[in-house]
């Protein structure tokens, strides 16, 4: 039943209480109130976090991990033996699967959640549009930047995912009316105008 504040300016990494100092319907939150936002991790390998109500999570309830950026703050309350239950969560807030499988074509790698790849073309508008949730319910995604598209290229992790590796939109800009491309192909990059037909992948 206590608040607390994640104000570092590096990551915070919060570790659960360990259950048998709990009592049925505690709470417990953490607001990222510092720019290194907060990281949740288990007190022991027999605890679960039910995650289903966490926009844009992929998992109903997570054996690994829960993390938010800066203003990213969650509420928790233990619910069952080992159990605590998500009961309110705003900002951006990764859930780790702790080895569960992805949805199809899901990709996590670098500490993040890659989206399939699309099977059509994008303006750099119509994909930022995509990502940032005009497109899509507001769940935290959005497009990579160029360094991190070039991490999951080099790292091999869209491959066999049924991916189109061709020219993908980042958010890097190069001056006005330009943005960064990565080649998924091969890992080449270069800058774009903004009303080039590119492929898009969102991440979160």
């Amino acid at each position: 039943n206590k608040g607390y504040m994640a104000n570092n300016v590096a990551l915070v990494t919060l570790t659960l209480p360990a259950s048998g100092n709990l009592t049925l319907g505690d709470v417990i939150q953490v607001n990222g109130v510092g720019t290194g936002g907060w990281k949740i991790i288990r007190n022991s390998v027999v605890q679960t976090i039910i995650t289903k109500n966490i926009p844009g999570s992929f998992f109903a309830s997570t054996m690994g991990y829960v993390s938010g950026g800066q203003y990213a703050a969650i509420e928790l309350q233990y619910v069952a033996a080992n159990t605590f239950s998500v009961l309110n969560a705003a900002g951006n807030i990764f859930v780790d699967g702790g080895g569960m499988a992805l949805p199809t074509g899901y990709v996590a790698q670098g500490g993040l959640n890659w989206m399939p790849v699309s099977s059509s073309t994008y303006t750099y508008v119509q994909a930022n549009t995509l990502c940032s949730g005009t497109a899509m319910a507001p769940t935290g995604w959005r497009l990579p930047t160029q360094a991190e598209l070039s991490a999951l290229q080099s790292s091999g992790a869209m491959n066999g995912q049924g991916w189109t590796l061709s020219f993908t939109w980042s958010s890097t800009p190069l001056g006005p009316g330009s943005h960064f491309s990565v080649y998924l192909y091969n890992g080449s990059s270069g800058p774009n105008g903004d009303t080039a037909p590119l492929f898009v992948t969102c991440v979160r």
